[in-house]
């Protein structure tokens, strides 16, 4: 295990975060971290008011580790309030209403048409798994199958995914049928993909307020569906089953097209 020293103290590589309340900064560091969170949060705080996420006083690079400056939020996950049970069905009802808004907002997000992709807000490739794996510069090896992109349309991207089930599949038949479910039409949105309980941080004294969405790591340009149907795996608590699928509902959703992203991504070991 490495160590670094830091104007917050010493602390181990394995952290991912460290905070200074007294001078107001949040520190988000280590493998996994990189510069597109913090342009997305620059994004939010620049032109998304209706999203609420800390402020973003820059970011750098020391090695192969990004450190993103953030405003420090007092307040509570509201995973800890639900794992002690310390909040009601009523102020999770509460919680939906104002995150609904930002929800909507991020929908409402367009590219240029002369430029349509899907990536990561600066084109950087996407998350596709839980975590790229990451060369000595901190980008992607093309190798990876976490790796995906950018593409210039739904269509390529739907390509590339049935391809690397290909290459571990000795039956290619199932797959091609898996690729005829995946919707080529589907609209691209900004999605920040991993909307759990975790990432919500919300007022320490009641009446409940959320304060901010954070872990913006997986966020990015997306078929419409693909929140959706990530956010159905290791699904635990009131929010992830009562309130999440409200939030997050696509038109393009059905069980089938469920049932073939998870089947991709189980054959690539990517869930």
């Amino acid at each position: 295990m490495g160590w670094m020293r830091t104007p917050f103290g010493i602390i181990s590589h394995k952290s991912r975060s460290v905070g200074s309340p007294e001078e107001g900064v949040f520190v988000v560091w280590g493998e996994g971290v990189t510069i597109a969170e913090g342009q997305v949060y620059w994004m939010l705080q620049n032109h998304l008011k209706e999203v609420p996420a800390p402020e973003i006083y820059g970011w750098r690079t020391d090695g192969n580790q990004v450190f993103l400056y953030l405003e420090h939020i007092e307040g509570e996950k509201l995973e800890d309030l639900e794992v002690e049970n310390k909040i009601s069905a009523e102020e999770f009802s509460e919680i939906y209403d104002q995150i609904k808004p930002a929800k909507l907002a991020l929908s409402r997000l367009r590219q240029d048409p002369r430029d349509v992709f899907l990536g990561k807000i600066g084109r950087q490739p996407l998350l596709v798994g839980r975590q790229p794996v990451l060369d000595i510069d901190n980008n992607c090896k093309e190798d990876d199958d976490n790796f995906a992109g950018p593409f210039p349309t739904v269509a390529a991207f739907h390509d590339w995914l049935t391809d690397q089930v290909l290459r571990k599949s000795p039956d290619p038949e199932p797959i091609m049928t898996l690729r005829k479910v995946l919707p080529d039409n589907a609209p691209i949105v900004f999605s920040h993909n991993n909307l759990f309980v975790r990432h919500i941080i919300v007022s320490s004294t009641k009446p409940l307020k959320v304060l901010a969405i954070v872990g913006w790591q997986h966020s990015g340009w997306y078929p419409s569906y693909w929140e959706q149907c990530r956010a159905t795996r290791n699904r635990y608590g009131t929010w992830a089953f009562d309130y999440l699928p409200k939030l997050l509902k696509s038109s393009e959703y059905s069980d089938e097209l469920l049932r073939a992203f998870w089947t991709c991504m189980e054959r690539l070991g990517l869930c």
